[in-house]
């Protein structure tokens, strides 16, 4: 899941060990720490990142359960049993799945144009749908998931891509353009977004990141229409691939 995510926790959590350790060799850590509590304490620590990376409500849930197990003492909750902290681990995991567990929602509008008028038309649920020879205009909102999305448009003019926490695979290699431009518009936090192009088409690139990149493989053999690539992106990493 979101490797860009997944990078950002990982980094998180060796800078956070870099500080428990100089704070600990400088006397700042007014507890006593054994061996076997820190050893303890670093797998529960890298269960805890992956089952945030991975967005597993119960493995981050038990993750902090054994370390409030773990460090009962120093936190004054000694009085709780094992028993007791599983017991509410199991309680609260059942309570935020019910709130938090629910099917992750995506969505694509098709406009599609029939001479001087316009049809939209909103599809929900998984990308399973590949876009119509007559499809001019494709939305693509995606959350914490990871999808492939095949455009078979004959007349495509725009694209216009929202994701947050989810990698995208963008299949243009069938499309045709309307014009001598497709515009790519992107709205992307924290998203991995790989879009395969024909051969023929051009690349600009007018993007506005924050952290991020925009990565072409390949090289273009010109001829064909330019992809405009405009927008937002944040902690993303957007890869262009020439098939």
């Amino acid at each position: 899941m979101k490797k860009i995510f997944s990078r950002v926790l990982w980094a998180i959590f060796f800078f956070a060990c870099a500080g428990v350790l100089v704070a600990s060799q400088m006397g700042l850590i007014p507890i006593q720490i054994g061996f076997w509590t820190i050893a303890g304490s670093i797998i529960l620590a890298i269960c805890l990142v992956y089952n945030l990376a991975n967005l597993n409500i119960t493995g981050i849930v038990f993750s902090i359960a054994f370390l409030l197990i773990l460090y009962a003492r120093p936190l004054g909750i000694q009085r709780l049993s094992p028993w007791t902290i599983l017991l509410a681990a199991v309680l609260v995991g059942i309570g935020l799945n019910l709130l938090l567990g629910y099917k992750r929602h995506s969505y694509i509008s098709v406009v599609r144009n029939f001479g001087d008028s316009t049809k939209s038309k909103v599809i929900d649920g998984t990308f399973s749908r590949n876009a119509g020879d007559t499809d001019s205009h494709i939305e693509i909102n995606q959350s914490m998931s990871d999808v492939s999305r095949y455009i078979h448009s004959k007349n495509l003019e725009t694209i216009d891509l929202t994701s947050k926490l989810s990698d995208i695979s963008l299949y243009l290699d069938d499309a045709q353009a309307a014009g001598d431009i497709v515009h790519l518009n992107v709205n992307v936090m924290l998203a991995d977004v790989t879009i395969y192009l024909p051969l023929s088409w051009q690349v600009e690139n007018n993007l506005s990141p924050f952290l991020s990149e925009l990565d072409i493989k390949g090289t273009s053999n010109g001829g064909g229409p330019t992809l405009v690539v405009g927008g937002q992106a944040s902690i993303s990493e957007i890869e262009i691939k020439y098939v």
